[in-house]
């Protein structure tokens, strides 16, 4: 087996080449393994440390079997939104023992858990508080070590606890709303019968209430982040890419925006197709991209209290394109030509 030297001088063993220490989980442990490497990304196989992928699995697995919510979490939801190890694009590390271990008994005993949920926010905004820094995807102990992040560590952090006692959680993504710096926003969403958010390390007394709550409502666009395949990618180019839900219609109204893109009269496939809207400097900030289907068309769901959108196609530095309005419940159709 090939093995290699850890940061910290221990041995790793790439779980590329970890068969037989996988072959020794029981059968339920290993389709759960197989799940995380079938979705784990290829430029990580080499880097995850398999027995850091068993120990996320086997408390994955205690919370589940210890919470009162446990038995409640289907395993669709289960593999999605509690047993992967990461949110988005922070380091892999071991930090489902650790929390499990100090939340478990704050919220072990709770019935609900969204209740629980919320008590974890108050634990977290308590280990960390935002600050406008620079983005580099902080890992969950790194955020609880250095006391604070920005609304994506935050995000990664409020996750990582939920996840740690079996409470389905994800982070969830708007590139664009106003909030008065024409800013990105990220926060937490977490199951309880159904999908609730809040603001990560900002905790309220009820679930989906935060300080952008009205801010939300004008949102071009809004993405919750998945580990697993979607069949869509966040595809912004200016962070990394993702697995992701569109779930704009949750939080605002939409309209529909149909594209056509052709060249001397032929649609034109697997054209990248950008939706940008224009901030308060006049600047154009990406928020979805998509490619033509084998018509050469594109259709996708945006916010319709937007007040500007631009669509381009082909090269976003040209940006040639044209302007559009996007009306709630209404289909606009726009033909792009290369």
């Amino acid at each position: 087996m090939k093995e290699v030297k850890a940061d910290r001088g221990e041995i790793k063993r790439p779980i590329s080449d970890s068969f037989e220490v996988f072959q020794a989980a029981c059968p339920e442990h290993r389709k759960a393994i197989d799940f995380l490497r079938s979705w784990t990304p290829p430029e990580d196989l080499e880097d995850l440390d398999a027995e850091v992928l068993i120990e996320h699995v086997e408390y994955s697995y205690i919370a589940k079997e210890t919470v009162p919510w446990g038995s409640r979490i289907g395993e669709e939801l289960f593999f999605g939104y509690v047993l992967p190890y990461r949110t988005w694009a922070e380091p892999i590390e071991r930090w489902r023992k650790l929390l499990y271990s100090e939340l478990y008994p704050l919220v072990g005993r709770s019935e609900d858990p969204v209740e629980a949920a919320m008590e974890e926010n108050r634990w977290a905004a308590g280990k960390a508080h935002f600050e406008d820094i620079p983005v580099t995807y902080k890992s969950p102990l790194r955020t609880m070590a250095d006391g604070c992040g920005d609304c994506i560590d935050l995000s990664i952090f409020l996750v990582a606890a939920c996840r740690s006692v079996g409470i389905p959680a994800r982070g969830v993504f708007s590139p664009w709303m106003p909030l008065g710096h024409d800013g990105t926003h990220m926060w937490t969403e977490i199951w309880g019968g159904k999908w609730h958010y809040l603001g990560s390390c900002e905790p309220e007394r009820v679930p989906d209430r935060a300080w952008f709550s009205m801010h939300i409502k004008r949102a071009a666009k809004v993405y919750a982040l998945s580990f697993r395949g979607t069949g869509s990618m966040l595809g912004l180019g200016y962070c990394p890419d993702v697995w992701v839900e569109d779930v704009t219609e949750r939080y605002t109204t939409v309209g529909t925006l149909r594209a056509k893109v052709t060249a001397d009269g032929t649609p034109v496939p697997g054209c990248r197709l950008y939706v940008l809207v224009p901030n308060s400097k006049n600047e154009l900030v990406l928020v979805a991209s998509s490619e033509t289907d084998a018509q050469g068309s594109v259709e996708m769901k945006l916010g319709s209290q937007v007040e500007l959108y631009f669509v381009c196609a082909g090269d976003l530095r040209k940006n040639c394109g044209q302007f559009v309005y996007i009306d709630t419940g209404r289909t606009e159709e726009v033909h792009l030509k290369m």
